[in-house]
């Protein structure tokens, strides 16, 4: 099977040493880096590497090289110290340009070599031309922690910082920056570009994983962006994996135990909602507000434009049921009853009469059916609780009926052709597209 190099890697350099004198810098090279085959699936096992060192990017000989055999490769993610097997000379860092090339076992050296950048040529400081410039031969003492970086406590002394540096072999290798306990930094995982089928950034930590601060109205706390076709920007989970998201991308995919994305309006007076949803409609916007209060002071579970529909399946496939609207606020219930003898008495559920106003102007609305032959007359006689059907002529000693009542939300009597405000303004805002991490 063929193989590649991923070449998202981390490289230190051994820079911190107990001694004072320059020469005792360590004249290695610690290299990470993460393998894996053409269909981007992690090696495992043992395996012979072999790194060459060259002063150009295409051709020539290597200037350098060493092998380091039976490397151990647990999820793809390797670690070798250069210059353990063959020393690495002040000499080499003579090229004002190199580049590094890998070979896995007895496959042919991967391409592109990748350039090595400034980090390797901190070694070169064991050369005293740092004392020539200086006029002494003094240089920057101090002690520090394995892993940790430096940090200048004085002019020309350093120690270790409460940061380190840490690979790791989930999917590539990530930048770990682990705070003190004690501290006000945040612990997180750092790999804010990725071009592969990998995580942008992954937070890993008790505390805070990642957050985003600004004070800027035309800038975001935070930015999150891919343009693959069905992608989805930013995933917030309160659950393990698997995830859903829609196949037909998204810029935000909430996903929780009880409840996958929640807003609330932190205002408490004025025009607010707790989330607002818009999509182009011909040459207008269809927008709806949720949990919306206008301001007048009422309040809406869903404001908006467009209907409100409901999707039923049917022989023919689902289709949408639209739902009848008004410009005032109703209740509706539904039932039947009966007429003996000249009268017919209907009681209304007392809960329905808990949800409704039915006193002074405030009356019910009423609407019978009978389902029987009808009697030769009848009126309706309304109550604060309910209605009676008063008959008289033939048919009036037995007869049955269906009824439909309407009456008026309670709290809303008054309420017809409520005013609307206009939806938020929005604006067209352009960021600068992420840059990718050098190779």
């Amino acid at each position: 099977m063929k193989r590649q190099v991923l070449f998202r890697i981390a490289m230190l350099v051994v820079v911190l040493s107990t001694a004072t004198a320059l020469g005792a810098i360590p004249r290695m090279i610690n290299y990470q880096g993460i393998l894996t085959d053409a269909d981007g699936v992690a090696l495992e096992g043992a395996h012979d590497l072999t790194f060459r060192v060259y002063a150009d990017s295409l051709s020539g000989g290597a200037i350098w090289a060493e092998t380091h055999q039976g490397v151990v490769l647990s999820r793809g993610l390797f670690g070798v110290i250069l210059g353990g097997v063959s020393p690495i000379s002040d000499a080499l860092f003579a090229s004002p340009s190199l580049w590094l090339g890998i070979t896995l076992d007895t496959q042919p050296e991967t391409m592109p070599r990748m350039r090595l950048t400034s980090v390797p040529w901190a070694m070169k400081a064991a050369v005293a031309d740092s004392a020539r410039t200086a006029g002494s031969s003094s240089g920057i003492i101090g002690a520090g922690e394995a892993n940790h970086i430096p940090v200048f406590t004085g002019p020309s002394t350093l120690a270790a910082s409460q940061l380190s540096l840490v690979a790791d072999g989930l999917q590539m290798p990530y930048l770990h920056i682990v705070a003190a306990a004690n501290s006000n930094l945040r612990a997180c995982w750092i790999n804010g570009y990725n071009n592969s089928d990998a995580l942008g950034v992954y937070s890993s930590t008790g505390n805070i994983g990642i957050t985003g601060y600004t004070n800027s109205s035309t800038k975001p706390a935070g930015y999150f962006y891919n343009l693959a076709n069905g992608a989805t920007a930013l995933i917030g989970t309160a659950t393990d994996p698997p995830w859903s998201v829609l196949t037909s991308g998204s810029g935000i995919a909430g996903i929780g135990p009880a409840y996958g994305v929640y807003g609330k309006a932190s205002n408490i007076s004025g025009t607010r909602a707790g989330g607002y949803f818009s999509s182009p409609f011909s040459s207008t916007t269809t927008y709806a507000r949720v949990a919306y209060v206008n301001s007048s002071g009422n309040n809406y579970k869903i404001s908006g434009t467009g209907a409100v529909s409901t999707v039923m399946p049917t022989t023919k496939g689902s289709v949408g049921l639209i739902a009848p609207e008004s410009p005032e606020a109703w209740f509706q219930d539904f039932g039947g009853g009966a007429v003996v003898n000249g009268i017919g008495t209907v009681q209304l559920d007392a809960t329905f009469l808990e949800c409704v106003t039915i006193q002074n102007n405030e009356q019910l609305r009423i609407f019978v059916t009978f389902t029987s032959p009808s009697p030769e007359t009848y009126y309706v006689k309304k109550t604060a609780t309910g209605f009676s059907v008063v008959a008289s002529g033939a048919n009036s000693e037995q007869a049955t009926f269906d009824y439909f009542v309407s009456a008026r939300w309670k709290g809303w009597e008054k309420v017809r052709f409520d005013s609307v405000d206009a939806p938020p303004a929005q604006v067209e805002r352009e960021f600068p597209d992420p840059q990718p991490m050098r190779e």
